[in-house]
């Protein structure tokens, strides 16, 4: 089982949905044997069927062109004989999240986060998962077990019942996997007395009951309605994360545990988070060479590290702490990537370059990040994820001229709920440039194209031409 059961995508979900991305059909993973080999399928069912008939289990590995967590599983796992091996035990089929095939399976599955990687059986019940970044030597094992069927949730918690606290352990990582916190505790609560005392003696089950509770505080906080109500989820999750702070966690379990936290006391005052967060962000910027911008290739968790404490250390006033922790992470992506001739080799490592965007975007540089950006469109033209962002940035510093002809190429390439976003985009540029009609049939073009899927982008689309009637008018 993983050692930690802090999802990856938890710790820089909100990174990535700060980027204005699109979505193109994504290509299968290399050959796969027999059955599979050099087959995609168009949806989850479709592979379902195969599965029946091949009397094997299904890996939908739910992802997206813009999650940098997806392309470092890529580029560094999903390859290599153990990949094209698997082809031998499973159906695999690839869900882009911003289709509408998978936007109804991750519901229908609770997948909240990119990339998940969900065992069916070929009824589609689900077997097991794998949430975010994974490294190679815990991928593979974890689904053979899957494959094998030991790690299913009934079976981890029938030796919890009378195992060992690793036993527990492995149980509430896949609740937590799942985001089902509150279950994971009603379940921990109806173990025996005697299994419930031991394992609270056990390092890892109290980090990961503190750490379970801190997520509940913090859904629960978003959701709350009233003041007194957030205030009260607010302490709790505090509470519960210094009591996983001294439970000596390790380096990604700290980083998590900060990026919680700063979402907790969102609403404290400075001086407060100040005190709560500057401990703990010292302590991991101690160790940020060492456990990641030192190591080649960049290990998984490197972006989010440098994000999370700069992000942070900004928000409790430590300007210059942010500073000195962007550049570092930039210095060590830059190295990675260096072409020897004084550039980058962006083509070398796909989620190492967005990593790099990344960086550059949220410390601010912005001279850095749009000569980037124009780089990663040339780079990757074949794709529309960053025609469109590069184009988005043209369009708000007023160029629309220039922005058109990459909204343009990105259209062409674009799918499923990025139909809407770039015809958006291309709409703006559009009426920017006086050309009202031409951006009426793009909104209409779109629009039938999404068909009943999409409400909300259909809605932001349909508002690009209101908004500017309005001002007409």
């Amino acid at each position: 089982m993983p050692t930690t059961l802090l999802s990856p995508f938890a710790v820089s979900s909100w990174f990535a949905a700060a980027v204005i991305t699109c979505a193109v059909a994504v290509a299968p993973h290399g050959a796969f044997a027999q059955d599979v080999k050099d087959t995609q399928y168009d949806t989850i069912d479709a592979a379902l069927k195969a599965a029946k008939a091949a009397h094997e289990p299904v890996l939908v590995d739910f992802s997206a062109i813009w999650c940098h967590s997806c392309w470092w599983m890529k580029t560094n796992v999903m390859n290599g004989a153990q990949w094209d091996a698997l082809g031998k035990h499973l159906v695999y089929v690839e869900s882009d999240a911003d289709s509408a095939d998978g936007e109804a399976w991750m519901k229908k599955l609770k997948v909240t986060g990119l990339p998940t990687y969900v065992m069916l059986d070929a009824d589609g019940k689900e077997i097991g998962r794998i949430v975010g970044e994974a490294k190679r030597d815990e991928f593979y094992p974890k689904i053979d077990r899957l494959i094998g069927g030991a790690d299913t949730l009934e079976k981890l918690k029938s030796q919890a019942a009378k195992g060992s606290p690793t036993d527990v352990a492995q149980a509430l990582d896949v609740y937590a996997a799942r985001e089902d916190y509150n279950d994971a505790f009603a379940w921990y609560a109806s173990l025996p007395a005697a299994s419930r005392q031991q394992a609270t003696q056990n390092a890892k089950v109290a980090l990961d009951l503190e750490a379970m509770h801190m997520k509940q505080d913090k859904h629960d906080l978003s959701s709350a309605k009233t003041t007194a109500a957030k205030a009260a989820f607010a302490r709790s999750c505090v509470e519960h994360g210094q009591q996983a702070l001294a439970s000596k966690p390790d380096y990604d379990d700290r980083i998590d545990i900060i990026d919680t936290l700063s979402d907790c006391s969102a609403d404290f005052p400075q001086a407060q988070r100040k005190a709560l967060l500057a401990a703990p962000i010292a302590a991991a910027v101690a160790q940020l060479d060492a456990q990641k911008l030192s190591i080649r290739p960049l290990p998984p968790g490197s972006r989010d590290s440098v994000l999370i404490l700069g992000v942070t250390s900004k928000a409790i006033g430590d300007e210059a702490g942010s500073k000195t922790i962007f550049d570092r992470g930039i210095a060590a992506y830059r190295s990675q990537m260096d072409d020897g001739k004084g550039g980058l080799d962006l083509k070398k490592d796909r989620s190492a370059s967005d990593d790099l965007y990344a960086l550059y975007r949220f410390s601010d540089h912005k001279e850095q990040k749009l000569a980037l950006l124009k780089e990663l469109a040339t780079a990757y033209s074949d794709d529309c994820n960053y025609s469109l962002i590069y184009g988005k940035a043209l369009l708000t510093d007023g160029k629309a001229a220039e922005a058109l002809p990459y909204l343009e190429r990105a259209a062409g390439m674009a799918s499923g709920r990025y139909v809407l976003r770039v015809a958006n985009a291309r709409a703006q540029a559009l009426i920017a440039l006086q050309r009202r009609p031409e951006a009426e049939r793009v909104v209409a073009e779109a629009l039938e194209k999404a068909g009943s899927w999409f409400p909300k982008d259909k809605e932001d689309l349909r508002n690009v031409l209101n908004a500017e009637a309005k001002k007409v008018s």
